[in-house]
């Protein structure tokens, strides 16, 4: 029963990581030709207003589908199917209200948003155009929230996709033919601003509200059908046994936790880039370089990490209604399967992406952003952000899937607390511009790591032995690490070629990492044949068990 479990977990998960590597794939090669065009300049004002968009948008989106998806997963487990009804117009209510009011907000607030808390006025257009976005994206959290109770993640993941095209086809499209309106837009200046380069900012963020209205007519489409099939919307409201102040009691109760713990993380962010745009300038450097730094961090580092980090956080989500259902069963058994199951993929796919990142990540900057190359080095000891942010993740999900929403936000202010010092020291003591803000994210990662985890341990029952848990991928990483380098190294030598080498490195190094790790302690023979096509994964296997 176990195993049956476990490797319907991870079919689930594969699938997710699959469509969410294609996802953030998409958005990693849009962003190529968009950095190019827009260079760090452009760059730095449409990084900030998407700081700024991501920042409010938690207000409203953050919470919401995994709050629907847990209440409505417990009440289907005792068949209260007008219960779970009541669940899901409370949260559609919810995320039209919300998202009205940070419409409003993006709106008629873009001027002061940028230019006085930001003191960066050439992000005000990018932040307008955002504005409609943030209304789409929280009315979808409530049909995406829906199905995940269901324990059904395709809608979403689907949804996701649609977006993330429409997205990036818009976006070039519309900042190429800007761009391409003047001889040289990085050269018209007017009041010592960049007027064509934000239009080109602005119309980058105009291909976020294009795809977010994709994917929500998706999920509208699919909720049509959905509706006519299921048991929940054929039960009337008028015969559920909760009231609708208790659903909403319950709901934001529930909401506000991951809300407030996302919130702290964005507000890392911002507080971040404040502090660099403030202390920066006492070290003499001017807006533009401030901007440019702003870009590389934003447009190049950020954006690579994000990659694998997103990817697993979506099957960390994906994981919620099924712990919070086994929970109000009481099966502890079924709690530590999902764990386990959860924990070990993620550290088998975070961990080399880190090391893989940390050994490639300069020539993978030269060889994607021919035209602004700057930046590689980030990549050395900041790609670890990955694994820890993907085991906080992990861990916060499990935690609120457990019921305790708010460790994750007292750890996550915590976190705060950490990386603004480190952020202050690194550039007013080492003058490590860039450098800084990579610390204070490793600063940050780290922490949360460390405490979501021990969190996790306390309150679930999970039985862990650290050292067989996170020893053979370390160890398999690490050694894909040197043959990461030394094939790119030998490769070069002999083909000067960057693209070259890059896919021919890596694909060496997928090929030895899953065979170190397949012939690893980390999996028995038969968890191997519970994979997705573990009949012939095990034939890789070599070691007798």
């Amino acid at each position: 029963m176990a195993r049956n479990k476990s490797s319907e977990l991870v079919r689930k998960g594969t699938f997710l990581i699959i469509i969410s590597i294609v996802i953030k794939f998409i958005g990693m090669i849009y962003r190529i030709p968009l950095t190019n065009m827009l260079g760090d300049q452009g760059n730095g004002s449409y990084v900030l207003a998407f700081q700024i968009y991501s920042f409010v948008i938690m207000f409203s989106t953050y919470g919401v589908s995994q709050a629907i998806s847990r209440m409505i997963s417990q009440r289907m487990v005792h068949h209260e199917y007008a219960n779970a009804h009541l669940v899901f117009r409370v949260g559609f209510l919810y995320s039209l209200a919300m998202g009205a009011a940070i419409f409003c907000l993006l709106h008629f607030g873009s001027d002061w948003l940028a230019g006085r808390v930001f003191n960066d006025i050439s992000a005000s257009a990018a932040v307008k155009t955002l504005a409609p976005a943030t209304f789409l994206v929280s009315v979808a959290c409530s049909f995406r929230g829906l199905f995940q109770g269901y324990e059904d993640v395709r809608p979403s993941s689907y949804a996701d996709l649609i977006d993330q095209i429409l997205h990036a086809a818009i976006s070039i499209l519309l900042v190429y033919f800007t761009i391409h309106s003047v001889e040289n837009a990085a050269a018209v200046v007017a009041d010592g601003r960049y007027p064509v380069l934000e239009q080109a900012a602005s119309d980058a963020a105009s291909g976020t509200m294009y795809g977010a209205l994709g994917g929500l007519m998706f999920l509208m489409g699919i909720f049509f059908f959905f509706r006519m099939r299921s048991k929940v919307f054929h039960a009337p409201v008028s015969q559920a046994t909760e009231t609708w102040k208790q659903v909403l009691a319950a709901f934001l109760l529930t909401v506000i936790p991951m809300m407030l713990s996302a919130t702290v993380a964005n507000l890392r962010e911002m507080i971040d880039t404040a502090l660099f745009n403030v202390l920066m300038p006492l070290k003499g450097y001017d807006a533009a370089f401030i901007g440019r730094q702003r870009g590389i961090l934003g447009g190049k580092f950020v954006v690579l990490t994000n990659m694998p980090i997103a990817a697993l956080g979506t099957f960390s989500m994906m994981l919620i209604p099924g712990i919070a259902a086994a929970i109000t069963r009481k099966d502890q058994n079924d709690i530590q399967v999902h764990i386990e199951t959860l924990i070990k993929m993620v550290l088998m796919l975070a961990l080399p992406a880190a090391v893989g990142l940390s050994v490639l990540g300069e020539p993978i900057v030269h060889w994607l952003y021919p035209n602004a190359s700057d930046g590689g080095e980030l990549f050395f000891t900041g790609s670890f952000i990955v694994v820890f942010y993907a085991i906080s993740q992990t861990s916060a999900s499990i935690l609120q899937g457990l019921g305790r929403m708010r460790k994750p936000l007292v750890n996550a202010a915590i976190g705060l607390l950490v990386s603004t010092p480190v952020l202050v020291l690194c550039v007013l003591v080492f003058d490590a511009k860039a450098y800084s803000l990579v610390a204070s994210l490793l600063a940050f990662s780290f922490t949360i790591a460390f405490l979501n985890f021990k969190d996790m341990v306390k309150y679930s029952g999970f039985r862990v032995n650290l050292i067989s848990l996170f020893l053979p991928p370390v160890l398999c990483s690490a050694v894909m690490g040197g043959i990461a380098w030394l094939s790119f190294r030998g490769i070069h030598s002999v083909i000067n070629s960057n693209t070259v080498s890059i896919l021919g490195s890596v694909m060496i190094c997928v090929v030895v990492y899953f065979l170190m790790i397949l012939n690893s302690s980390w999996f028995t023979r038969e968890q191997i044949e519970g994979l997705p096509y573990g009949h012939y994964l095990a034939r890789l296997r070599f070691r007798k068990d």
